[in-house]
């Protein structure tokens, strides 16, 4: 999205969903990005990156009060989330395939 995209955005929800709008961090910076991107080995599509340096995802439900924006307990995650969640399910991947008859979720040579 373009920043007129973007202010649009930010206008309409904070009329009309303030607490959502509240709930929504400030922006992450170039060089987090750019640390997510080296962790991940990829660059991020461009509207990603722009949504990202508007704002870092949203706070958990329990540091505000929201009504129910999205569905049940989904929401914008911060950065920080999105590797943390990344690097806990490559682990769970990693459990998997060490267990007895892990190829009948991972074929051989499946990486």
């Amino acid at each position: 999205m373009t920043n007129h995209l973007w202010d649009r955005f930010d206008a309409l929800v904070e009329k009309h969903a303030p607490s959502l709008f509240a709930s929504f961090n400030p922006p992450a910076s170039e060089t987090k990005i750019s640390a997510v991107e080296a962790r991940f080995c990829l660059c991020l599509p461009q509207e990603v990156r722009e949504a990202y340096l508007r704002h870092d995802g949203s706070r958990k439900q329990i540091e505000f009060e929201q009504d129910n924006f999205f569905q049940p307990f989904y929401r914008w995650l911060s950065l920080d989330e999105v590797v943390e969640y990344w690097t806990q399910n490559c682990e769970s991947m990693s459990e998997i395939k060490r267990e007895k008859n892990s190829d009948l979720w991972f074929p051989a040579n499946d990486d």
